[in-house]
């Protein structure tokens, strides 16, 4: 039989997710609790809804068990997220066990839950009420078996409990072949010995179990071969591995030369391959040669390149000094071939190292010359509460006028020689560094042997072994008394400067008090204005009122003089009458459009969707009998939707744009473009024409109310079109401008904003 340990999988408690079915074979108490209590204490811990069914158990014992976990039970029993239930209640309707009617109240308890909001149902029930003589208890492992239909795809996870001490060794043969993972004692394992519930429940179900104990069979058979092989290789991967170990205990090991270590290279290679009595290596570095004693030319060798620093240096070379069979794979397997690479590469790295080792020294003195020529002291202390110290830079001597070796007589004078005034704040701050790890940083005075005072900025750090073990102690101290002095000159200075502000803010606030009574004044002026531009509109309305109705009264007198006594009249009389007539209908509609120039001001915007493709097709057959007669072009935009714009405003807008095309776009005009566009800030309309064009040099003013372009003269107009347009544009958030030349056509562009 194979170990179901070779078959783990998803073996922890923690990676069971809904969907699973076990069943738990247990022998002792010790492995129910190990088992039982984490599971449950996971579903809790997850929001799940957990029910324990009892049976061997008393409820008491389960709940201690969640107790024994650091967990409050009541809790969860209050708010309905862990049931504990009698397993014969859930297992048995009148003493009667019927699969299908349990699986029925398993599969209304799952939707139960996910109803009151648990993401699943987790549960686990307790299998000795089956070994009580109820009717239907035989159908047990029927029962177990269909339950792998139920649970693959559902919200529901459990473990069913088998207490190996209570039930027949053959039943739980047969329960353990319904289970696809199984607990034993305290591990979860994948169950080789499973029979889906199709074959397991068919007539064949016999055949089918020994099928799968013959195929375990087999696998194991194959599993030895394998292990076998697996050994061997082992064996040899672990003899190369003691030869990497070998050389690695020896770079560790000091006091060795290069030569001495090479040469012990050379030595351990032959007992790493597989044919070791017939091997022989050889290490060339430079002109140096290191070798077996046994080494000699053989046509069955390899190499690998020394690279020293990235640059070839030598090589390493093995040689077999017998052939081989073929069925061998040649004198060399790849693993000794990788074997060779890999100490090549530590040959290498020895060669770099006891360089890097040389190059180390040097550098240790260049250190230590420029340590002691840059104008600091440098230092190293002890990490005992007086920082003994047990090195110091010379310059000491230049800055303190104390020398090296009256700190090698006196340990302490560091603490003896801080100003009295700065004593206990710096001894503070240094037993902090020692006590959490931290950089020691302080700025601090100091007394010269001369008495004179030094201000030092103190910079160090605790210098720990490779292990993290804190060693010593070592900083540089900085002379800052120039720039403490400095400081104090300034902060001086600064005094004065506040003196000099505290009196320029008196006369600011005098000022600050003047300027606010000046808003306030003005403030009231605006809120005249306001009125005032009130009573002017209020005046506008009243005027285009009160001249609206004489016009009218005048283009009415003179028509009926005209109707009723032109013929009394000679040819200047009628004339007159035509002149008074149209100045009138043009003094009606200069008020209209003055009106709508007020109202396009004043008005609140109705902004909604609007379909500017109908709004173009209005304005297209308001002037369809102006095109047709004028034989003029009309081209519109084809990937055109709806826009977010008062509908009206816009329309009135394009039609201005349209009517000034017709009206000033002269003899020439042929054709009438309408365009859009979109950015991401604003929608782009244009009205496009190629008539007589505009000669512009400011072209901005054309937009002023009551402002109209050389080439209207002889024209009808008002001088309000264009002004109406750049009101509707800025009332959207966008604006209008024209681009115009001579004889090269118009066009005028309106921005919407987004």
């Amino acid at each position: 039989m194979v170990s179901n340990k070779a078959y783990l999988h998803r073996n922890r408690l923690e990676d069971l997710k809904p969907g699973d079915h076990l069943c738990f074979f247990f022998q002792s108490e010790a492995e129910h609790f190990a088992v039982m209590t984490p599971y449950l204490a996971l579903g809790l811990a997850a929001g799940e809804q957990v029910v324990y069914l009892t049976d061997q158990h008393k409820s008491k014992i389960i709940l201690g068990y969640l107790k024994k976990y650091g967990l409050k039970p009541e809790s969860y029993l209050e708010r309905g997220q862990l049931k504990v239930l009698d397993a014969a209640s859930f297992y048995l309707k009148d003493g009667l066990f019927d699969p299908d009617a349990t699986l029925a109240r398993l599969r209304l308890q799952a939707e139960q839950a996910l109803t009151e909001g648990y993401p699943a149902l987790r549960l686990t029930g307790e299998m000795t009420w089956a070994l009580k003589g109820y009717l239907g208890s035989e159908r047990l492992v029927e029962y177990e078996a269909k339950l792998n239909d139920f649970f693959p795809g559902s919200c529901c996870l459990a473990i069913c409990q088998y207490d190996r001490r209570q039930f027949d060794p053959m039943l739980l043969m047969d329960i353990l072949a319904t289970h696809s993972k199984v607990i034993v004692g305290k591990e979860i394992l994948n169950n080789v010995y499973y029979l889906p519930p199709g074959e397991f429940l068919s007539p064949r179900a016999k055949e089918a179990k020994l099928s799968h104990f013959l195929d375990n069979l087999a696998e194991r058979q194959r599993a030895e071969a394998t292990l076998a092989r697996q050994t061997h290789e082992l064996t040899e991967r672990l003899k190369e591995l003691n030869c990497l170990l070998n050389i690695t205990e020896l770079i560790e090991r000091p006091g060795l030369s290069l030569n001495e270590v090479l040469q012990q290279i050379v030595e351990f290679l032959p007992s790493a391959c597989q044919h070791s009595q017939i091997i022989a290596a050889r290490l060339l570095l430079g002109k140096k040669e290191f070798k077996t004693s046994n080494f000699c030319k053989s046509p069955w060798s390899i190499a690998s390149d020394l690279y020293v620093q990235g640059k070839p240096a030598g090589r390493l070379e093995i040689c077999c000094l017998e052939a081989r069979p073929d069925a061998d794979e040649g004198p060399f397997l790849i693993e000794e071939r990788q074997l060779l690479n890999a100490v090549a590469r530590l040959a290498g790295r020895i060669a770099e190292r006891l360089q890097a080792e040389e190059n180390l020294r040097q550098s240790e003195i260049k250190y230590r010359t420029l340590v002691e020529h840059i104008p600091a002291i440098t230092y190293i202390a002890e990490l005992d509460p007086s920082s003994t110290t047990t090195y110091v830079s010379p310059q000491v001597e230049a800055i303190l006028g104390l020398s090296p070796a009256d700190y090698q007589a006196d340990p302490d004078i560091w603490q003896k020689q801080l100003h009295p005034d700065d004593r206990e704040r710096v001894l503070a701050e240094l037993a902090r560094s020692h006590a959490t790890g931290n950089p020691f940083s302080a700025e601090y005075r100091m007394l010269a042997r001369d008495g004179r005072v030094v201000w030092f900025r103190d910079e160090a750090w605790i210098v720990k072994d490779a292990a993290g073990k804190p060693l010593f102690l070592e900083g540089v101290m900085l002379d800052i008394t120039e720039r403490r002095q400095a400081e104090l000159a300034l902060r001086e200075h600064k005094e004065q400067l506040e003196k000099v502000i505290e009196e320029r803010t008196v006369e600011l606030r005098r000022a600050n008090l003047k300027l606010q009574q000046e808003i306030k004044e003005r403030r009231l002026i605006e809120e005249a204005l306001e009125k005032g531009a009130e009573k002017i509109k209020i005046f506008a309305y009243s005027v285009i009122h009160d001249l609206k109705n004489p016009a009218i009264g005048i283009y009415g007198v003179s028509n009926l003089l005209k109707k009723h006594y032109g013929d009394l009249l000679d040819d200047r009389g009628r004339k007159y009458c035509d002149q008074i007539m149209r100045a009138s209908e043009q003094i009606a509609t200069l008020l209209k459009k003055i009106n709508a120039y007020i109202v396009t001001k004043e008005a609140p915007l109705n902004i909604k969707s609007i379909d500017l493709k109908e709004i173009i097709q209005l304005i297209k057959d308001e002037f369809a009998e102006q095109l047709e007669l004028r034989q003029i072009k009309w081209t519109e935009p084809k990937n055109i939707g709806e826009i977010q714009a008062d509908g009206l405003y816009i329309l009135r807008a394009l039609r201005n744009l349209v009517d000034n095309a017709l009206k000033y776009g002269g003899e020439k005009l042929s054709e009438i473009t309408l365009g859009y566009e979109a950015n991401d800030r604003y929608h782009i309309l244009s009205v496009q024409d190629n008539g007589v064009g505009l000669k512009l040099a400011d072209p901005e003013k054309i937009f002023t109310a009551f402002q109209r372009h050389e080439t209207s003269e002889g024209v009808e107009g008002s001088g309000l079109g264009l002004a109406i347009v750049k009101e509707i544009a800025e009332r959207h958030k966008g604006r209008v401008w024209v681009d115009s030349k001579p004889d090269r056509g118009t066009t005028f562009f309106l921005s919407i904003a987004r």
